[in-house]
């Protein structure tokens, strides 16, 4: 969003098409009304969408970021008890749901 915003805020004070005198007067008889140095103009504004656009930016890492979080301690929490000892099919299993269950709880309430 950032590089957005400052892309459109370059491009309105660039100067795209140069136009010197004589130029000026051609397009000026050519279009009919007058005509000033700047040959393209590019005028921005930035509005409620770009806003939005931050806010929504922000929210998204700031929820990933606890999403992953909780689904890191979980996959940690279960990898340390796959390696505390040996797990039989069904202990192993179990734990595998667990740690599903655990992220999905992660998931639900972030």
């Amino acid at each position: 969003v950032l590089s957005m915003v400052i892309t459109l805020l370059e491009m309105s004070t660039s100067n795209f098409l140069f136009l010197n005198g004589d130029q000026r007067a051609r397009f000026e008889q050519l279009f009919g009304f007058p005509v000033g140095d700047h040959g393209l103009t590019v005028e921005v504004r930035l509005g409620l969408g770009t806003y939005l656009l931050g806010a929504a930016a922000v929210a998204h890492y700031w929820a990933g970021s606890m999403v992953m979080g909780r689904l890191d301690a979980a996959a940690a929490a279960v990898l340390h008890r796959q390696c505390t000892g040996p797990l039989d099919a069904s202990e192993a299993a179990s734990e595998l749901e667990s740690g599903a269950a655990a992220a999905a709880v992660a998931v639900a309430a972030a």
